[in-house]
């Protein structure tokens, strides 16, 4: 099921144009409940540890027990450690955050806007069909190997926040938020929600796919500030943050929402936001950021050489350069097909300056570019959207 037909379905049960009973007979045609999303490398179509046995979801804060072999959502591997916390009270009936969580600026932000209204004024009747949400946090820890560390978390409704810490040890808090005619209900839909790989090589964490009303599942973890990682991270409907991370590479990805990557460095990163907003404030040597309808904000540091290539749809472009070392040299291809260009760094040589109405397009480069030790090459383009350099 897409996105824009689960708004179609929604709105039209905020305007009663449909009962809830046609609203959840149609939901079950488009989107089967057996359907799983794909997974990463081992995990597609498998479940990689559910022999290795784990504690079921929503157990006793504290208490340890085993999930049969077998049982979809298996647990942590050797040297983890897990525990649970019990569910609060559920609240009133409304949506997970995971849905339309956030949208980038301009055009996604209206849209975002939308689908939030429409939730809002359908939640009522949807949270009699479906049932309330009920929450369930679970915390994952243990210690890495030496080396290179794997970071690989996919969930397809929940947010994703990363960072490092001072501990030698990680810790993942996972939450996930469920529907149910009880809370019983909802916690066996909780219990099969995720899988977890955690054997002190690396760190796996796949969520199954799942309705917006029905399962969200969040992602916070926190891991050595002394290792170098190589992460992927992906979700429908939800913010992405990786903060002060050393990565050796990265690849984010969110259908509809925010993808945010502050402190830390990497060699190569791949970021890609369907409706949100792209920020990067880091060390980079290889960056492509794009992003369907948001703005994308891009601050690089350190003394490398870069590669730049930034592209949105619908949204504006800022490249700030001021943390770059006085004696790096750059070249710039900006194109907007309906936006404006600001091109403003000193000893530029311009092999192409079209900013008149229509179609603009600049490309130029610094004096020094052949000689410098830090050549910064930036390759930006939009559709609707204008473009700075400065």
């Amino acid at each position: 099921m897409t996105q824009d037909e689960r708004v179609m379905i929604l709105q039209m049960v905020a305007e009663k144009k449909i009962s809830v009973n046609d609203a959840v007979e149609l939901l079950k045609a488009i989107a089967p409940a057996d359907q799983e999303a794909p997974g990463f490398g081992e995990y597609a179509g498998s479940d990689p540890v559910a022999e290795s046995g784990s504690p079921a979801p929503g157990a006793a804060p504290g208490t340890t027990g085993t999930r049969p072999a077998g049982t979809p959502g298996g647990g942590p591997g050797p040297g983890a450690r897990r525990t649970y916390s019990s569910p609060p009270p559920p609240p009133g009936p409304n949506f997970g955050s995971g849905f339309g969580a956030g949208f980038g600026a301009g055009f996604g932000s209206g849209l975002s806007s939308f689908i939030d209204e429409v939730i809002d004024r359908a939640s009522s009747v949807f949270g009699d069909a479906f049932g309330h949400r009920y929450e369930f946090p679970t915390e994952l820890t243990g210690d890495f190997t030496e080396g290179e560390i794997p970071l690989r978390i996919a969930t397809g409704n929940g947010r994703v926040d990363i960072q490092t810490w001072d501990e030698p040890g990680y810790k993942a808090t996972v939450l996930v938020k469920a529907r149910g005619s009880s809370e019983e209900d909802a916690r066996n839909r909780a219990q099969d929600a995720y899988s977890v790989k955690a054997d002190g090589t690396c760190f796996e964490l796949e969520a199954r796919r799942s309705d917006v009303f029905d399962v969200a599942v969040h992602v916070s973890l926190l891991v050595p500030r002394d290792r170098t990682y190589r992460l992927e991270t992906r979700t429908g409907n939800g913010h992405i943050e990786v903060i002060n991370m050393p990565l050796r590479d990265g690849q984010i990805t969110t259908g509809n929402g925010r993808v945010t990557c502050r402190g830390g460095r990497a060699d190569a990163l791949r970021l890609q936001s369907g409706n949100g907003a792209v920020e990067v404030e880091l060390e980079v040597a290889d960056l492509e950021a794009g992003t369907g309808n948001g703005s994308l904000e891009i601050r690089t540091g350190g003394a490398q050489p870069q590669d730049l290539r930034l592209s949105t749809g619908n949204g504006s472009i800022r490249v700030d350069t001021s943390r770059l070392p006085a004696a790096a040299g750059f070249r710039i291809e900006a194109t907007s097909a309906m936006g404006g260009l600001d091109v403003s760094l000193p000893n530029l040589v311009y092999e192409q300056d079209n900013r008149a109405m229509g179609h603009k397009r600049v490309v130029a480069f610094s004096q020094n570019f052949g000689q410098t030790t830090t050549p910064v090459t930036i390759k930006a383009r939009t559709g609707m959207g204008s473009i700075s350099v400065s």
